[in-house]
C-alpha cells in the first residue's frame, strides 16, 4: 500500500477517537457489572467491541503504509511503537512539503519578500527535527523484539516503556520553540498558502498525537484480536504480527 501523508494523519485521528471510545466503554462495563446491572453490560460489551474493531482495521492499515517505508525495519513490537513511527513519518513528510514550497517561492521570477528569512528558519527547524527523530528513535529500538504482545505478564515491558518514553520526547518536541515558532510564522503566512496550510497541518496533527496513549490493557486486546483463529484464512492473508510465546 502506498503511503498517503493525509490516510495516515486521518488513520491516527481515528485511533485517538477508537482508544478513548474503548476506554470509556471499559469504565462503563465495570460500572455496570460492579451495580449488577446486565443490560448496561451487554451495551457497554458491545461498545467495546465495535470500539476495538476499528482499533484494529486502523492498526493493520497504518502498519501496511509505515512499517515499509520508515527505514526502521519490517519487524512491529506493539501498537504504540506504530502510533509513534506513523507520527514520525506524518512529520518527516510535512517537513519536506514544507521545503518543496518554498523552493518553490524561491524558484519565482520574483521572489517575495522575507522568503529568504524564512528558507533559513526552516533548513534550521527541518535540521533539528530530523536530528531528534534520530535521538528519539535511539530511545526505544534497542528493546523491540519484533512481535506484537499480546501478554499482561511482563513480556515486552521493558520496549513499552521506552516506546512511552519516545512518545513524551516527541511531544517535547514539537512544543520545542526551535520547531514551534516556525510552524506560527509559517501559519501566519497566508500570502504563502501551500506554506501556511501545512504548517496549520502540522500544529493540528501534533495536539492529536499527543492524546494517542496505548495503555497495556489495549496492547492486549489488539494484540489477541490480531492473532488469526486456526485455519480462519490463508497464511499469506494474515496480518504479518505474532503472538510472543
Amino acid at each position: 500500500m502506498r503511503f498517503q501523508t493525509e490516510n495516515v494523519m486521518q488513520s491516527l485521528e481515528h485511533m485517538a477517537h477508537g482508544l478513548a471510545d474503548l476506554d470509556r466503554h471499559a469504565r462503563m462495563l465495570a460500572t455496570a457489572t460492579a451495580e449488577g446491572n446486565l443490560v448496561a453490560s451487554i451495551s457497554a460489551t458491545e461498545g467495546s467491541r465495535r470500539a476495538l474493531g476499528t482499533i484494529v482495521a486502523i492498526t493493520v492499515t497504518l502498519q501496511q503504509q509505515v512499517v515499509s517505508t520508515d527505514n526502521l525495519g519490517k519487524t512491529l513490537s506493539s501498537v504504540g511503537e506504530l502510533v509513534l513511527r506513523a507520527s514520525q513519518v506524518v512529520l518527516l513528510s510535512q517537513v519536506n512539503r514544507l521545503e518543496e514550497a518554498t523552493q518553490d517561492l524561491q524558484a519565482r521570477a520574483e521572489v517575495p519578500p522575507h522568503v529568504s528569512a524564512w528558507a533559513q528558519h526552516l533548513a534550521d527547524a527541518a535540521e533539528f527535527v530530523r536530528s531528534e527523530l534520530i535521538r528519539i528513535n535511539a530511545i526505544w529500538t534497542p528493546h523491540r523484539r519484533g512481535v506484537l504482545y499480546a501478554s499482561p505478564d511482563g513480556g515486552g515491558i521493558l520496549h513499552r516503556i521506552t516506546v512511552r518514553a519516545a512518545q513524551y520526547a516527541l511531544e517535547d518536541l514539537a512544543h520545542d520553540p526551535r520547531l514551534a515558532k516556525v510552524l506560527q510564522e509559517g501559519a501566519m503566512r497566508v500570502e504563502w498558502p501551500a506554506i501556511s496550510q501545512t504548517c496549520q497541518q502540522i500544529i493540528a496533527f501534533l495536539r492529536i498525537v499527543k492524546t494517542i496513549y496505548v495503555d497495556v490493557e489495549s496492547e492486549v486486546l489488539i494484540g489477541t484480536t490480531l492473532q488469526p483463529q486456526p485455519g480462519s484464512e490463508p497464511r499469506s492473508q494474515r496480518p504479518s504480527v505474532t503472538r510472543e510465546p
